[in-house]
């Protein structure tokens, strides 16, 4: 009798606070439709969730919580179509906001217009999709299509398998691919691709930086606008392409050289090249090192072991070569049509040395030559052709004149010369002097030789016929 009494007045106590719009258990003033005052409240379902569960208890559009025990579901928010209805609701899924879908089983979705669509996925935020199994997609307008993949940032795509797409507009479609930072993309297995624009299309390639692009298998690009195309190979710098196989460039808008293999190793092909060029119409090399092991300096086309082309023709852009002394120590190599040997020390000297350290010709830098050997040179006769004899060769001797004298250019050494005058020998022998281009002239010394012997023939020519003649007088005066 005493329990009839108690349901009695908690029957009339609920009804009468339902008269004023809200209800109340173990409270006289309720403050919400439903209070619940000092207790706990319990929704209870189905132990085993049936393969045929029957309909949620409300469906269409509606602000709403639903507790769906026939598929351990819940729903907490605001619908404006059929987002909750029976075929949308995953089992032990959660969906809470505002039109948002939580189909997948085991899946979850919050925010504005988020879908979970696969088994066990997440979507969070405003328009995400998480549609790939094992997928989350957060932010906006991110998407989640493939298996485990993970959408993180504003309009990403993660569409491969175990992919990963981060920040804005990027686009991860390759298997295990990751594209991260804004507008990238990696399409290649495995691929990277970070920072802005870049794009990593090879399979297990890295691009990263500002708009590069790794399109090889396993290429890396790195730094501003630089492209790997070569299977294996490594651009890093500004505007840089590797597109050899295996090759590696550096610096900026080098000189890629179109003919390269990028699938297969080719000896003619660069290994490494360092770019020193200005823009796209001015791609030049600093170095580039081919994988036969020939190497150039200012070009990217080397034809022997090293091959050095000078910035100009003057001796500080060519060779330099300085000892430990110190930078006053030094010599420079130049060709300009001539090859030029400079040394920049006054007491330096040019010297050729034999496998012991033993020197055998020295040079010095005021010009004196020395030898240690024998001076020879080519006179066969099978070498010659117009071979007709010196004529008057005593008289033209008897024209030229020895001096001793002292150069002007103290550079060329102080000691007293003796030697003969150029323009002399030239009115006499003009094949034996030589002008350069500066106009100074040279005399060829051993030339001379020649004319020597023909005037010693002349001369005892001239001495058999006086004993001739003298034989004669001696026999008249008898």
């Amino acid at each position: 009798m005493k329990k009839l009494i108690l349901l009695f007045l908690s029957f009339y106590a609920i009804v009468a606070n339902a008269q004023i719009g809200n209800v109340g258990i173990n409270t006289n003033t309720p403050l919400a439709m439903l209070h619940v005052k000092d207790s706990s409240v319990l929704f209870s379902g189905p132990s085993v969730l049936s393969g045929f569960p029957g309909d949620p208890p409300v469906s269409g559009a509606g602000t709403r919580m639903i507790w769906y025990p026939a598929k351990a579901a819940f729903r907490v928010g605001n619908v404006t179509a059929n987002e909750w209805d029976k075929a949308n609701i995953g089992s032990v899924s959660f969906g809470s906001g505002a039109s948002t879908k939580a189909s997948g089983s085991f899946s979850t979705a919050m925010g504005i217009n988020t879908t979970a669509s696969g088994s066990s996925s997440t979507a969070l935020g405003n328009n995400t999709i998480a549609a790939g199994f094992s997928s989350t997609s957060l932010g906006n307008g991110s998407n989640a299509t493939g298996d485990r993949s993970t959408a993180i940032g504003n309009s990403t795509l993660a569409s491969g398998a175990n992919s990963v797409a981060v920040g804005f507009i990027t686009v991860a479609s390759g298997t295990s691919s990751t594209a991260m930072g804004i507008s990238t993309e990696a399409s290649g297995n495995s691929s990277t691709a970070t920072g802005n624009f870049t794009t990593a299309s090879g399979n297990a390639s890295l691009a990263t930086g500002n708009t590069t692009t790794a399109s090889g298998s396993s290429s890396t690009a790195m730094g501003l606008r630089s492209i790997a195309s070569g299977q294996i190979s490594f651009a890093l710098g500004s505007n840089t392409t590797a597109r050899a196989y295996g090759s590696l460039a550096l610096g900026q808008f080098n000189d890629s050289i179109a003919s390269s293999s990028q699938t297969v190793w080719t000896a003619t092909d660069p290994v490494f090249i360092i770019g020193n060029g200005t823009s796209d119409i001015d791609r030049k090399n600093a170095i580039t090192i081919l994988k036969n092991g020939k190497t150039g300096i200012n070009t990217s086309t080397p034809l022997a072991g090293l091959h050095i082309v000078a910035v100009d023709n003057t001796f500080d852009q060519s060779i330099r070569l300085e000892s430990t002394i110190g930078p006053s120590s030094y010599c420079n190599i130049l060709y300009d049509g001539s090859l030029k040997f400079r040394t920049f020390d006054a007491t330096a000297t040019y010297q050729w040395r034999d496998n012991t350290n033993n020197t055998r010709m020295q040079l010095t830098s005021a010009g004196n030559l020395t030898i240690d050997g024998v001076l020879t040179q080519s006179s066969d006769i099978r070498l010659k052709k117009n071979i007709a004899p010196l004529q008057n060769s005593l008289s033209k001797i008897a024209k030229l004149n020895g001096y001793q004298y002292n150069w002007k250019d103290a550079n060329r050494g102080a000691s007293l010369q003796s030697g003969v005058l150029a323009q002399e020998v030239e009115k006499q022998m003009p094949e034996l002097v030589v002008t350069d281009a500066e106009g100074d002239k040279a005399v060829n010394y051993n030339g001379l030789i020649p004319y020597l012997i023909e005037s010693v023939k002349e001369l005892k020519q001239q001495n058999e016929d006086l004993k001739k003649e003298i034989e004669l007088l001696k026999k008249k005066r008898q």
